[in-house]
């Protein structure tokens, strides 16, 4: 048995005898390596001894038995039976039932399907204990908390799968919509295929990719000799085209991305930030995008702010203002003000609306906060009282927000 193989097994056995017998219409066994039948287009002769599987994989060759042989042989037929082998080594047989002279055309085809859909099995079995040792090396690196022991222990698991965590790496969390109900069905495939264009971008041998559930993905990406902010720029422009990729198929995405983390103590807090990227800025900005979490410090910041605390700031900076039935108008229009104070010309050009509607709004926001939106310290207060409105679960603790 080659290194990591698994023997054969019954249901992938029973599906090459009946994929056969569908094709070239004689019946067929296939045998484990001790020659007893666990896949048979004739049900009643699985679990036979079939003595001519024996002789082939001995000996490494073809085995004919002839109608007067077969006379002679317990529950045996006249036939051919060849050795399935792989990567060097026998793992089984093949035997076709039927005149020699007739099946032995069959053989080689017959055969060369049986191996084929071992090795494809074998590369499925890879993949998936490939995906599994990735996941459980990010949900170490994402749960580690210091400590020399530790460090030594989680380096070796790295090694374990030829990633070298002690390289300066980038951290991605991606977030992709789920599929509809109606294509729930199609989900193992359309996750692979998303997976596929994931690598496909992140390709580098120390390029550590691994997907948690059915619509994360985690990617820790090794720096290369660019210089880092260039580097930085060229992953989030990648992104930028998965994103539209995605879209194209019917899935919105969002990316959130923690600081460049040269060591395994930063590694793993640049995972948990890519975390809290992903949440405040899907919150935040209320729509997918590509999100640093240098952009959001200061919500990050604000949503361990002390819960009373906050709140009453909110009351008391908006006033009556979230109560009002155009919240979302007044808070967009304060907030493109706040980006340009003083020019009413161009906020109202951004917000496509007439330069009255813009005058209208502003005067109601200040009644509403009682803020005067020329002073900037009222501005200020205006910023972090919306901030903190977009932070519901104030203090939130960064471990917590990893799912698989």
């Amino acid at each position: 048995m080659p290194k990591g193989a698994r023997p054969m097994q019954a249901d992938l056995a029973q599906k090459v005898a009946d994929v056969a017998m569908a094709t070239i219409g004689h019946h067929v066994i296939i045998t484990d390596d001790r020659a007893l039948v666990i896949g048979s287009s004739l049900p009643d002769r699985r679990g036979d001894l079939h003595s001519p599987s024996l002789k082939a994989m001995a000996s490494r060759s073809e085995v004919v038995t002839t109608p007067d042989e077969a006379l002679g042989l317990d529950r045996v037929r006249p036939g051919v039976t060849l050795p399935i082998e792989l990567a060097g080594e026998i793992v089984g047989s093949v035997a076709i039932a039927g005149e020699p002279d007739e099946v032995v055309r069959f053989s080689q085809l017959v055969r060369r399907e049986a191996e084929v859909f071992l090795k494809e099995r074998m590369l499925l079995e890879a993949e998936l204990l490939r995906d599994g040792a990735r996941q459980h090396l990010i949900q170490e690196i994402y749960a580690f908390a210091g400590g020399e022991m530790d460090r030594e222990f989680l380096l070796a698991r790295g090694r374990e799968i030829a990633i070298d965590l002690a390289l300066p790496r980038l951290c991605l969390v991606i977030d992709v919509t789920p599929l509809g109900p109606d294509r729930k069905n199609a989900e193992g495939s359309e996750r692979r295929r998303l997976a596929g264009e994931i690598e496909a971008l992140f390709k580098r041998a120390q390029d550590l990719t691994a997907i948690l559930g059915s619509d994360k993905f985690i990617v820790l990406p090794v720096l290369s000799g660019k210089e880092r902010q260039t580097f930085v720029d060229a992953v989030a422009e990648g992104c930028r085209h998965l994103q539209e990729s995605f879209r194209r198929r019917g899935r919105e995405a969002s990316f959130g991305i923690g600081p460049v983390a040269d060591d395994l103590d930063a590694l793993s807090l640049s995972l948990r930030r890519a975390w809290r990227a992903l949440v405040l800025g899907r919150r935040i900005e209320g729509k997918p995008g590509v999100f640093f979490y240098e952009d959001f410090l200061l919500d990050d910041l604000l949503a361990g702010a002390d819960r009373r605390l906050a709140r009453t700031f909110i009351a008391r900076s908006l006033g009556d203002l979230r109560d009002a039935d155009d919240f979302d108008d007044l808070k967009t229009t304060l907030r493109a003000w706040m980006g340009d104070p003083f020019h009413p010309g161009q906020v109202a050009r951004s917000l496509g609306i007439h330069r009255n509607t813009l005058t209208y709004r502003l005067d109601k926001i200040g009644r509403m906060t009682g803020q005067d939106l020329r002073d900037f310290r009222s501005l200020f207060s205006l910023e972090l009282a919306l901030r903190l409105a977009d932070c519901p679960t104030l203090a939130e603790r960064e471990r917590g927000e990893m799912r698989t």
